[in-house]
């Protein structure tokens, strides 16, 4: 039943069955409901009620409905009776744990429960009844009860028992958890544009939730209230059982136990019923041992079980738990880990969520287990249960992605043979395709089609076998082949007729490639052409050379030939899977190019031209022609130059500042002997007497840039270049222009004779100066700069017995050196005696943004952090930013002030000495302040004048003692002096220990 009972609803017995009576009880609901419906706590309910009414009056009114909806109520009231009897049971128990009751604890019973008879309750009190031997104020702070009530009646909206169950977590999970999840449920109810009652109750529990469990107060106060709803109980049990003015220990112990099954916790369990009888003045005989602490409480429901019992009797899970981050065992109801802090109380939110990966895998919903377990295991990390169904899925995922792969490949081919005709081919695979997935859309898409086309080539068989002309027949064949291009029949008996083959096949070589071109076949039928490719003379047959592709067109285009090499052409006509017997072949020919451009470096000179280029390797020489003023037209056109060699040339005795041109062949030679001349490629060049280098770079350095200065010269500009590694070319030498990236990376000029480097580096960059004139760029004098900066804000910490390093990188970074030792700070990046660790930037990054130590030792830390610049022959260090991590407890700093007197301490003070001691051996000085106080010690850093103060790491302990002398201004009778912390987190890592009270006079 997914509603409330209509006859308890309706206030009505489960015997009436008067229809008018009915009618009468619905109205007057109705009316109660409708003048609730604005009210603050019961409208929501009432508005529900309201909207049930339609559905009331439905089963009310029919008789076989109203006697299911009666037999319900029946049940109903019975189970409830039934729970009267176990409630006063349980108070009977606890009234009987002293082996008898008091007769005024038994009145009270009666008077507890008035429905029950006397006669009733004593036939249930298995213990005698004695002759002879009231309400407490409760010091646990609940929430609010007007609050508890809004809470509690949106939960019975909800059919809901508490904000946990509403949020379907454990109790016992952290404050982010709970958060998480009520933003969670936030975000899915926004969507919902239609409000109903459940919507408005679950966006109002929503609200608490993001207030209880804000904080661990809140929390706790909800946790306190919901207890006290129960201990209401507890206050009926205490009643019956002071009612003699006394607590027996036994009763005492029983009370305790029962306090604590409903969410007490033992200290809390206590106070309370203390509390409660102290308000009464009844004598509570206590015990030091309760038999509670002998038993282990369920971290999942809460229940007591036995000391020795190792799975709850209630909910059957483990009562001791190991932390998945560190291994301890701990006790099932704690929240954290006794150990690392990890929070244990989230680990049984995982139960539920395994149990509905597993239903959720079950019914292949392999996405929302997947989703469901990487939520269980951020509540239980290294579950051996969530890692095997992970598996599983990824397994299933994987078989489900290759089937989905197989098939996409079945299709694939089912609609390239459909495109190509082969349909006999494409039946095949469609058969294949109804095997993997039966209700594949492309079976019905494709099988008409197939079929059709199968049925008219296998007419066209049928009507062949019936004609004697053997053209006629061809012709019969060849229809079966337009409709099905793989009909085998008609292509067995097309091979018995091979086609006639082409004619004038020729072939025109162009610098890309070369192009081919033939006339038709006379065949009749889907005819098609064949070409071969063979190396220097033409193909005998259909095998010796290349197949280079098939084609319905008269021509084709080959690129896949190389310079300088002689090919032939065969083209066979290609009907039905049968080729023609004889093809028609071409010329040889041979595929010819020019010098590319993009192989000529030109170098002009002091009267001098110089080229150098790169040739294809089939070529047979080259030849260049020179000609003053403009570039030769053709061959024979200037002067043809003899000293022109396979990589370039050298024209010298020229004339500076005046134009020559060049003409430049390359020439191939064919099997013959004959010479074949490219088209020329044209260049025009000025020799010039080249600039003077830049021999001196000025830098002067800044924090953060260097200006780069140097003297303007006569000629041409200046381009400078940085490289973290040193150029090979030498002062002086001439490069081509666009070879100089080969110098690195363009800086930008400022103005004449300035630049700027930024320093964004670690190391040391090359800096090299260009002279550039016209096409002539001369290399100057290189020279280096070095920076290499530490890092920054080095600090440290200790979390679940992992040791984090953290700082910032200087810009430039790639590398750092972690060094450390436990007696004292490294003294290089290379110390003998110390841990040394290399670390990347991108390792950094990857763990965090820290260098961590998984398992750090209990003892102190001494780092030392260095930058490495490696991008040199040595490698280069900066300097070390220090940091100390304390793992071995707080350190002791014991201090004391001594007065120096003249006259061998008979007269007056004239010095005083702050005086600092220590058991460790070095310890470093956090950062404090002495503070005095006229005629006592001050009690807190406000409390007072600060007369000295001690930065951090300016001085430390060496040798147990350091000794400071304070300022003589500061030297006053009567008054004291203490030292604190200038920062509180320093009172983690140590402790100061003042001595006596006279020992911290300064005066």
């Amino acid at each position: 039943m997914s509603h409330e009972n209509y006859y308890i609803l309706l206030d009505l017995p489960h015997t009436e069955h008067n229809t008018s009576v009915i009618e009468n009880a619905i109205k007057k609901k109705q009316s109660d409901w409708s003048m609730l419906r604005n009210h603050p706590t019961k409208g929501q309910s009432a508005q529900k009620n309201l909207s049930l009414l339609a559905d009331i009056r439905t089963v009310m009114q029919d008789t076989d409905l109203r006697k299911k909806e009666a037999e319900a109520a029946k049940k109903i009231n019975t189970q409830q009776g039934a729970e009267k009897f176990k409630d006063v049971d349980e108070s009977i128990k606890i009234l009987s744990t002293k082996k008898y009751l008091l007769e005024e604890e038994f009145q009270r019973l009666c008077k507890q429960y008035p429905s029950i008879p006397a006669s009733e309750l004593r036939k249930r009190i298995k213990v005698p009844i004695n002759k002879a031997e009231t309400e407490s104020k409760d010091t646990i702070q609940p929430l609010d009860k007007t609050i508890m009530k809004t809470i509690n009646d949106n939960l019975k909206t909800l059919d809901k028992d508490s904000l946990y169950d509403f949020l379907e977590l454990s109790p016992n999970s952290s404050l982010k958890t709970l958060l998480d999840k009520a933003a969670q449920k936030d975000a899915e109810i926004r969507k919902i544009s239609h409000k109903t009652a459940d919507i408005t109750a679950t966006g109002a529990l929503i609200g608490h939730c993001q207030t209880i469990f804000k904080t661990q107060d809140t929390q706790k106060s909800y946790n306190l209230a919901r207890a006290q709803a129960k201990l209401s109980e507890l206050d009926k049990q205490i009643n019956l059982s002071g009612t003699s003015g006394q607590i027996h220990a036994a009763t005492y112990d029983a009370l305790v136990k029962k306090a604590v099954s409903f969410g007490l916790s033992k200290t809390e369990a206590n106070r309370y019923i203390l509390d409660f009888c102290k308000n009464k003045h009844w004598a509570v005989e206590t015990t030091t041992k309760l038999s509670v602490d002998e038993m282990m409480q369920c971290g999942y429901c809460g229940y007591l079980n036995s000391h020795h019992a190792k799975h709850c009797e209630q909910c059957g899970n483990e009562l001791h738990i190991y932390c998945p981050k560190c291994s301890t065992k701990n006790i099932a109801s704690v929240k954290a880990c006794k150990k690392c802090g990890f929070f244990i109380g989230d680990m049984a939110n995982a139960t539920s969520l395994i149990r509905q990966a597993r239903q959720a895998l079950a019914n292949q919903s392999l996405e929302n287990a997947e989703r469901l377990l990487k939520q269980a295991e951020i509540y239980y990390p290294n579950h051996s249960e969530i890692n095997t169904l992970l598996q599983q899925i990824q397994t299933e995922k994987q078989k489900a992605q290759d089937k989905k792969d197989e098939i996409k490949k079945i299709v694939t081919s089912l609609n390239q043979a459909v495109n190509g005709r082969r349909f006999y081919t494409a039946r095949t695979i469609l058969t294949t395709l109804r095997q993997e997935d039966a209700k594949h859309p492309e079976l019905t898409r494709q099988q008409h089609l197939i079929e059709q086309k199968i049925q008219a080539a296998e007419q066209c068989l049928y009507k062949a076998k019936s004609i004697t002309q053997s053209d006629e027949r061809l012709e019969a064949y060849i229809s079966a082949l337009s409709e099905a291009l793989d009909c085998q029949e008609a292509l067995d008996e097309m091979a018995k007729i091979p086609p006639e083959p082409p004619k004038n096949a020729g072939a025109i070589a162009g610098f890309q490639d070369i192009s081919l071109s033939w006339t038709a076949s006379s065949s009749k039928g889907e005819i098609s052409y064949r070409v071969i490719r063979k190396l220097g003379t033409p193909p005998l047959g259909a095998n010796d050379g290349e197949t280079i592709g098939e084609t319905a067109q008269m021509n084709m285009t080959d690129s896949k030939t190389e310079i300088g090499e002689e090919y032939c052409y065969a083209v066979y006509t290609l009907r039905g899977g049968s080729l023609s017997r004889l093809a028609s072949t071409t010329d040889t020919v041979m595929r010819i190019t020019n010098l590319p451009e993009q192989n000529i470096t030109i170098m002009p000179a002091d009267q001098s031209i110089q080229m150098n280029w790169q040739v294809p390797p089939k070529t047979y020489d080259i030849e260049v022609w020179a000609k003053q003023g403009c570039v030769p037209m053709q061959r024979g056109d200037g002067r043809k130059l003899n000293n022109v060699r396979r990589e370039g040339f050298i024209d010298n005795n020229l004339q500076n500042d005046v134009t020559y041109g060049y003409l430049i062949f390359l020439i191939f030679q064919d099997s013959k002997g004959n010479k074949i001349y490219s088209h020329g490629v044209k260049k025009q060049v000025q020799p010039t007497e080249p600039p003077q280098p830049i021999t001196t770079l000025t830098l002067i350095k800044h924090s953060r840039h260097i200006d780069v200065q140097w003297q303007t010269p006569i000629k041409g500009y200046v381009q400078l270049f940085s490289a973290d590694t040193k150029p090979t070319y030498d002062t002086g030498d001439s490069i081509a222009i666009k070879t100089l990236s080969d110098l690195g990376q363009s800086i930008p000029i400022q103005r004449a004779g300035r630049s700027k480097l930024s320093i964004d580096f670690q190391g040391v960059v090359y800096l090299t100066p260009v002279t550039i004139q016209n096409s002539l760029a001369i290399v100057g004098t290189c020279k280096s700069v070095t920076s290499i900066d530490g890092v920054q804000n080095l600090q440290g910490s200790i979390r679940y017995q992992q040791l984090y390093l953290e700082w910032n990188w200087p810009s430039g970074a790639k590398k750092a050196v972690v060094a450390y030792r436990h007696d004292t700070y490294p003294k290089s990046a290379t110390d003998d005696n110390a841990t040394i660790y290399i670390i990347g930037l991108q390792e950094y990054k990857a763990k965090g943004e820290a260098f961590v130590i998984k398992q750090a030792q209990t003892q102190q830390y001494y780092f030392s952090v260095f930058i490495i610049a490696d991008n040199t022959k040595n490698t280069l260090y900066s300097e070390a930013q220090h940091c100390l991590i304390n793992n071995a407890g707080s350190q002791e700093i014991y201090y004391e002030i001594r007065l120096h007197k003249r006259w061998f301490g008979l007269g007056k003070v004239y010095k005083a000495v702050l005086l600092l001691t220590a058991l460790d051996k070095s310890v470093d000085i956090p950062s404090l302040i002495l503070v005095k106080k006229a005629n006592n010690l001050p009690l807190r850093r406000t409390d007072g004048q600060i007369i000295y103060t001690i930065k951090k790491n300016t001085v430390a302990i060496f040798n147990h003692k350091l000794s400071i002398d304070l300022s003589a201004d500061i030297i006053t009778k009567k008054y004291y002096a203490k030292l604190f912390f200038e920062h509180d987190e320093d009172a983690e890592k140590y402790r100061l220990i003042p001595s006596a009270h006279e020992k911290l006079r300064i005066g």
